[in-house]
């Protein structure tokens, strides 16, 4: 093999290596452009103007507006709201849960 065959096999794989990053790059650019972002989200939020803004949660009882505070608002986890509270996480989700319940209600009676 002669010196001008290892110099035409090296400038065949440098332009392979050059196509295949090339490629690389726009298949990364074509598949994040046509992915659905991970923040989306299918959750409506409804926001209500002060001072209403808070009246819902002011009708709740004390216990679950605690739990719903704890676990909505300020994102602590189950075990943490239990200690805060001073109570069983069961009784956490169970407040949490009513809330959630006497929330939905007052905002379908909204409507």
């Amino acid at each position: 093999m002669e010196l001008k065959d290892y110099f035409s096999m090296l400038r065949r794989w440098a332009w392979l290596l050059a196509l295949g990053l090339v490629l690389g790059a726009m298949a990364g650019v074509l598949g994040s452009v046509f992915q659905t972002p991970i923040y989306e989200s299918s959750t409506r939020i409804l926001v209500l103007r002060a001072p209403q803004e808070k009246k819902p949660l002011r009708e709740l009882p004390q216990r679950q507006r605690e739990a719903f505070s704890f676990r909505v608002l300020e994102e602590l986890d189950v075990a943490t709201t239990a200690r805060a509270m001073g109570c069983s996480e069961g009784s956490v989700k169970t407040h949490l849960f009513r809330a959630r319940e006497a929330l939905q209600k007052q905002l379908e009676d909204w409507r």
